[in-house]
C-alpha cells in the first residue's frame, strides 16, 4: 500500500556573505564538499558494486559470507551517496536517479512476487527485468537473500542489476564533476541544497527506518512490524542507518575540511552546531551498540531511545540551526510515499 505522508520540504536562500567563506583560499565550499564527501562516496560505492559482483560469479551453489560482506559493503555506500545527493537540483536529468537505484518506501507493488516471477520465466535478465524497480539494490536483496541458495539464473540476475547501478553510479559522478562550476558560481544555492539533504534524510532515518518497523512514527503508532524496514531479509537496515548518520556526521562533524558545519559555525551558530553533533554523536553511539548486538527485533526498547535522539536531530536542523543562519526559507509542503 502506498504510503503517503505529508512532509515539510525546506528552499532555503543563503545569503551572500556564505559565497565569501573558502575551504582554502582557492577552493569553494562546495567544491570541498564534492572532493571529500560526496565523490569519495560515489567512488566507494562503484568499488563495492565490483567487488559484489566478484563475489558472486565466485559463488558456487550458496551464498558466501564474502557475498554478506561485499552486499552490506555497498548498502552503506550507497547510503552515504544517497545522504548528500543534490545533483538533482542544478542537473534535471539527475531528479529521479536515486529513485531508479533504491525503491525503498515508493509505490506499493510487491517486488518479492514481481521478482520471483521474473526468475520464474526462464527470461534473459534484459527482457525479464524490464521495470525499473527491478533493477533496484532493493530487487537485489531480493534475489541474494529468498534463501540461501544462489542459481546460475540469480547470479545472472543480480549480475545485470549490479551492471545497471553501476551505469546509474557514472551517470552520477560524471553530472557532478560537470556541474562543479554551477555548484560553485551560486554558493548559496548549493548550500541550501546540502541543508535540505539532511533535514530530508533525518526525518526519513527517524519517520521511515526507524519509527515505522518499530511502531513508533505516527501512522504505525503501537503497531510495529519488522517487515517495513528497509533490509528484512539481509538485515542490513542497521547498516543502513549508520551509514546515513555517518553522512551527517560528515557534512556537520568536525572535519579537517569545510563543511555546512565549520560554515554554519562562522555565521555565528557555533552552538547551535555543537549540540548537533552532540545529537549526531548519540545516534552513533545507539545504533553501534544494537548493530554490534545483532538486533533485528524492532520491538526492542532502545529503539525508542533512538527514535528520541533521532527527533531530536530533526528539531536541531530545522528549529535551530535555519533560525540560526542568515536564511530565508519558504515552506513547500509536499506529498510523501
Amino acid at each position: 500500500m502506498k504510503l503517503h505522508l505529508r512532509k515539510t520540504l525546506l528552499t532555503l536562500a543563503l545569503s551572500s556573505v556564505l559565497t565569501t567563506i573558502q575551504a582554502t583560499e582557492d577552493t569553494s565550499l562546495s567544491e570541498s564538499l564534492l572532493n571529500h564527501v560526496i565523490l569519495p562516496d560515489i567512488e566507494l560505492t562503484e568499488k563495492a558494486v565490483t567487488t559484489l559482483q566478484e563475489k558472486i560469479s565466485e559463488a558456487k551453489t550458496e551464498r558466501s559470507k564474502a557475498i554478506d560482506k561485499a552486499f552490506s559493503d555497498l548498502v552503506g555506500a550507497w547510503k552515504m551517496v544517497q545522504t548528500t545527493y543534490i545533483i538533482g537540483e542544478v542537473d534535471s536529468d539527475m531528479i529521479d536517479t536515486p529513485q531508479l537505484m533504491d525503491t525503498y518506501h515508493q509505490g506499493n507493488e510487491d517486488l518479492g512476487q514481481q521478482i520471483k516471477r521474473a526468475l520464474n520465466s526462464g527470461d534473459k535478465p534484459k527482457i525479464a527485468l524490464f521495470k525499473n524497480s527491478f533493477k533496484s539494490i532493493n530487487a537485489l536483496a531480493i534475489i541474494l537473500y529468498t534463501d540461501n541458495a544462489l542459481s546460475e539464473a540469480e547470479k545472472d540476475y543480480a549480475g545485470y542489476i549490479l551492471t545497471t547501478l553501476e551505469n546509474h553510479l557514472q551517470d552520477i559522478k560524471r553530472a557532478y564533476t560537470g556541474k562543479l562550476n554551477l555548484l560553485k558560481e551560486d554558493q548559496d544555492k548549493s548550500m541550501s541544497y546540502i541543508l535540505n539533504a539532511l533535514i530530508d534524510s533525518a526525518y526519513k532515518l527517524k519517520e521511515w527506518r526507524i519509527g515505522e518497523p518499530a511502531g513508533l512514527s505516527k501512522k504505525y503508532k503501537n503497531a510495529p512490524d519488522g517487515r517495513r524496514q528497509e533490509y528484512p531479509r539481509s538485515h542490513n537496515s542497521l547498516t543502513a542507518a549508520l551509514a546515513i548518520i555517518s553522512a551527517h556526521e560528515d557534512v556537520m562533524g568536525e572535519r579537517p575540511f569545510e563543511n555546512l558545519g565549520s560554515v554554519a559555525q562562522k555565521q555565528g551558530a557555533k552552538q547551535q552546531v555543537t549540540a548537533i553533533r552532540g545529537i549526531i554523536a548519540d545516534a552513533k553511539s545507539q545504533l553501534n551498540q544494537l548493530k554490534n548486538d545483532n538486533v533485528t527485533d524492532f520491538t526492542d526498547t532502545r529503539f525508542k531511545t533512538l527514535f528520541k535522539t533521532l527527533d531530536k536531530l530533526n528539531d536541531a536542523y530545522y528549529q535551530s540551526l535555519v533560525r540560526a543562519l542568515p536564511v530565508q526559507a519558504k515552506i513547500l509542503e509536499a506529498d510523501g510515499d
